[in-house]
Formats: structure tokens, C-alpha cells, sequence
């Protein structure tokens, strides 16, 4: 019912849907996700921040997660926060070491996301 809530666009009720969801199963993962999203698509960023770090816990390699998470720490001006989530998921993504090195050291250079 949440998916189906956001495909229209009943973000407001989609959200007290899924939270009541995952009351029921916190380690649901795809509510978490979902919800996370509608979150940030209503500029509530430091909810979506801590759901995002839930859905973390659960699955540490989620590039969706990590990309979510640093949309929603830049967003917060948590810019530090929002360069490591950004390095996490380079490191999903990167193998090669020098690659690596050198997209962090283009993270540390960016004055603001």
C-alpha cells in the first residue's frame, strides 16, 4: 500500500503508512527505503538521515542507500557527514585503488555539496 500510496503521489499518507509498517517490522528493509525517499522528497532530512542509517545497518552495500544519505546530509549542511556517506559509496563502485585515491581527494576539495 506505501508503493502504491507514492506512485500517487499521497506522499503525506504514504509516510504514516510506512512508518506504521515499520513499526511492525523494523528491519523491513523495503519500507525503510521507501519511506526514506518520501521523506527527503519532503524536505524532511533529518528523518529520512536516521531511516537511511537504519536501512544501512541492514544492508551496509546499498548504493541506494548511501546516495540517499548523502543527498540528505548535504541537504542538512552536514557536509563532513555528507563527504564520508560519498566515499562509501565510491567504495562500492571503485575498485582501483589509485581511482579511489583520487575521488577522495577530489571530495575533500569541494568547498560544499
Amino acid at each position: 500500500a506505501g508503493a502504491a500510496l507514492l506512485r500517487l503521489e499521497r506522499k503525506d499518507e504514504a509516510i504514516e503508512y510506512l512508518y506504521k509498517a515499520i513499526a511492525v517490522d523494523p528491519e523491513f528493509y523495503c519500507s525503510l527505503r521507501m519511506l526514506a525517499g518520501a521523506l527527503a522528497d519532503q524536505k524532511r532530512n533529518a528523518e529520512a538521515i536516521e531511516i537511511l542509517q537504519k536501512t544501512l545497518e541492514l544492508r551496509p552495500n546499498c548504493a541506494a542507500s548511501w546516495r540517499g544519505l548523502t543527498r540528505a546530509l548535504g541537504a542538512e549542511k552536514r557536509i563532513e557527514e555528507a563527504r564520508e556517506a560519498y566515499m562509501s559509496l565510491l567504495k562500492l563502485w571503485i575498485r582501483d585503488p589509485e581511482e579511489l585515491a583520487w575521488h577522495e581527494q577530489m571530495v575533500k576539495e569541494i568547498d560544499e555539496f
